[in-house]
């Protein structure tokens, strides 16, 4: 392949991981709110998650 194709696919890649990573930070500073603020917010402490899986695990994938 030429260069400027591998550039391409290196680039199109580096995209998709990078917008991943900015959807579930979103996710757990939005969605999946922080102990604390969800008491504020509810009233009550509520266990919040998305696909079976709560901010901690997002949190984990987020990182890695």
């Amino acid at each position: 392949m030429e260069r400027s194709k591998v550039n391409l696919v290196i680039d199109a890649i580096m995209f998709i991981c990078m917008t991943a990573m900015i959807g579930m930070g979103m996710l757990m500073k939005f969605v999946l709110i922080p102990g604390k603020d969800r008491i504020l917010k509810y009233g009550q402490q509520v266990e919040l998650f998305m696909f079976d899986m709560d901010r901690h695990e997002w949190g984990t994938i987020h990182l890695t």
